[in-house]
């Protein structure tokens, strides 16, 4: 069984669990987490956790794979907890899943950190930070802060000219903007292959701003587009989930 974690707002992981072969992915209510059933003991060895999927009591073992799409269970979304509540709750609900997610043996992408529960929520200057470690040009990046005030969002100094590439990660795959049927340019895989593991992710977007032979590193996030069929099989066969079968057209 393949879980995701996601926001009930979220189409690109219902979408993705249909891509799936019926009964093999589901996505995690938050509800859930409310529900009788769950055990979590802490020692390492212990087989007997479990989690309620569906109001049904799963053990851990049944878990094949887990693809998280949520830093942490959002408070707005946990409509049958009184309002006063809703904040701590949520901030127990995300440790409990944080405590789960690191004990279970499947592959879980990405795996969470200290602060995330779907792997490292950078600010795009430490993305960018990254990127020029491993030799990657990037682009000059601009914040204004004013205090009291929230800082406003990066502003990327782009060269005059450029078109924007799209590579998405799935483990050692990488696919192109515009599809399955599209390679991106090899040292774009590269690079964002080289990005992915210097993260230590599974799942990873990474955008290039291209000018002739010239690249440049523009942003990564850790939340691409599984609902895409191309994204979503690569990501289902990576994680051994079979495939729903084609519908096909009755015989006459």
């Amino acid at each position: 069984m393949l879980v995701v974690l996601a926001s009930r707002h979220d189409p690109a992981a219902r979408a993705l669990c249909e891509r799936a072969a019926p009964g093999s992915a589901r996505v995690l209510a938050w509800r859930d987490l409310s529900i009788s059933g769950w055990r979590y003991h802490g020692a390492p060895d212990d087989g007997d956790d479990a989690i309620v999927l569906g109001g049904a009591r799963i053990a851990a073992a049944a878990i094949s794979a887990v693809v998280t799409r949520c830093p942490s269970v959002p408070p707005h979304e946990l409509s049958h907890i009184v309002p006063a509540d809703r904040a701590y709750v949520a901030a127990e609900m995300t440790a409990t899943l944080r405590a789960v997610l690191a004990r279970l043996r499947c592959p879980v992408v990405n795996r969470p950190t200290a602060s995330s529960l779907c792997g490292p929520r950078w600010h795009p200057e430490r993305w960018t930070t990254l990127a020029a470690s491993l030799g990657l040009r990037v682009l000059p990046l601009a914040r204004r802060a004013v205090p009291g005030l929230a800082p406003s969002p990066p502003r990327l100094v782009a060269p005059a000219g450029r078109e924007l590439h799209r590579v998405t990660v799935v483990g050692a795959q990488t696919l192109g903007t515009t599809g399955e049927e599209h390679e991106p340019r090899p040292e774009l895989a590269d690079a964002a292959l080289a990005l992915a593991r210097a993260a230590d992710v599974t799942l990873l977007r990474v955008d290039f701003a291209v000018r002739g032979a010239e690249r440049w590193f523009v942003g990564a996030s850790l939340d691409p587009d599984v609902g895409a069929a191309p994204v979503a099989d690569a990501l289902l066969d990576h994680l051994g989930i079979a495939l729903a079968e084609p519908l096909t057209s009755a015989p006459r």
